[in-house]
């Protein structure tokens, strides 16, 4: 798993926004569903920070299999809660 995050293409800030916009997802939307805090997403936006691959991984994933980001943490938040 490790070899394969390693080796995807880097997220810019502007692609790192654009999925954000295509998964219909506000900042407070990838916080949640990312695990991550505010900050770290403002800071991949403004470019101040590079969007770990994990991360892009796994917004191109929700893209490419025309998922929402809603509907993603619907079933992270249901799953955690059995």
């Amino acid at each position: 798993m490790r070899k394969l995050i390693a080796g995807i293409h880097p997220m810019s800030a502007e692609e790192f926004s654009e999925s954000l916009q295509k998964l219909d997802m506000s900042r407070a939307d990838a916080v949640r569903l990312l695990g991550v805090g505010s900050r770290a997403v403002s800071r991949w936006q403004r470019g101040e920070r590079g969007v770990p691959g994990y991360v892009a991984q796994f917004l191109r994933y929700l893209i490419a299999t025309n998922k929402s980001g809603k509907s993603a943490i619907c079933l992270l938040e249901a799953k955690l809660a059995d």
